[in-house]
């Protein structure tokens, strides 16, 4: 007999809203710049260009941001649990594995032979080495992104 264990999602359920955090910078007038909308450093005076207004300023780590500064939202389409090492090709892509050379890039290292050996290494440098050999349970989450209205 199979037994179920059944358990509230902590991130939320279906038709929740979530809010992404980025690393930003925010002035003392409240106006917020987004480290993601740059490919230099603007605070840095020999990157900063002809706009160094910013110069010696700092970025605030995304956990440092505010609700309403935040310009992503997403919303929960679907929740399942699995175990860590189910993950298919297609949702290691999703977890933002690329194509690298003659093989597979988590962003850390590569070349991978197959997409789940490069996430199965981002996962250990995230976690702690070994721990995908634990085979955990983990929350599958899908969403969509949603326009905001800020």
């Amino acid at each position: 007999m199979t037994e179920h264990v059944y358990a509230r999602c902590p991130h939320g359920k279906p038709g929740d809203h979530l809010w992404v955090r980025e690393t930003h910078h925010l002035s003392h007038h409240n106006a917020i710049t987004y480290r993601a909308d740059y490919n230099h450093n603007p605070f840095d005076e020999e990157e900063c260009g002809e706009d160094c207004s910013m110069v010696g300023e700092k970025w605030r780590p995304s956990i440092h941001m505010p609700r309403w500064a935040s310009r992503i939202d997403l919303e929960i389409t679907r929740i399942g649990v699995e175990r860590l090492q189910d993950i298919s090709e297609e949702d290691a892509k999703a977890e933002g594995i690329t194509p690298y050379k003659c093989g597979w890039s988590n962003g850390e290292m590569g070349p991978f032979s197959h997409p789940v050996l490069a996430f199965s290494d981002l996962w250990d440098s995230l976690h702690s080495a070994k721990s995908w050999d634990a085979n955990p349970w983990v929350w599958v989450i899908e969403f969509k992104r949603v326009e905001t209205t800020r």
